[in-house]
């Protein structure tokens, strides 16, 4: 729990060559411990798949996440635990141009969010910045003002030059 919470923290941080080696060796050690398909062992591929995609590493993020939503049940899973798995896959899959898995995933991560954090959190506001920003690449409506008000919160939370922030700058 240690590592992954180091790992996961460089990852936040920006520093992902730091990161994914740690990553990487969580998920080895959760799949070894509890099996490579164990809720356990996803949440450890939900944190390193993300990572991989912050290092711009789409088809191996893309990889990670699949087994990582193949192996959780949002109905028996924490709102936090689903609305982290389901921002990043939906994220992966709207950057690789599966828009409407993309779009469904970014749902159900802005559903858990609030339900965990209220609808004012940055969680939920960086949810709704992926789905604008997914809205947007494929071409289809976004809210301009709500994108402006939920970068402030993304922006105040994570800081501006967090992933977060700079996804969500959208033109």
């Amino acid at each position: 729990g240690a590592l992954a919470t180091v790992g996961w923290g460089w990852a936040m941080a920006g520093r992902i060559d730091e990161a994914l080696p740690i990553l990487e060796e969580v998920v080895a050690a959760l799949a070894q411990r509890f099996g490579p398909d164990h809720a356990v062992t996803a949440r450890g591929r939900t944190r390193y798949g993300a990572a991989l995609h912050r290092a711009g590493r789409r088809d191996e993020a893309e990889r990670q996440l699949r087994r990582a939503v193949s192996a959780v049940d949002p109905e028996r899973s924490s709102p936090v635990t689903v609305g982290d798995l389901m921002v990043s896959w939906g994220s992966v899959c709207c950057d690789i141009g599966r828009v409407d898995a993309g779009l469904e995933a970014l749902q159900m991560a802005r559903t858990a969010f609030s339900d965990a954090h209220g609808d004012r959190a940055w969680q939920t506001a960086w949810t709704r910045l992926e789905l604008a920003r997914c809205a947007a690449g494929s071409g289809r409506d976004w809210d301009p003002q709500q994108v402006a008000e939920d970068l402030d919160l993304v922006t105040a939370a994570r800081g501006p030059d967090s992933w977060e922030a700079r996804r969500g700058e959208l033109d």
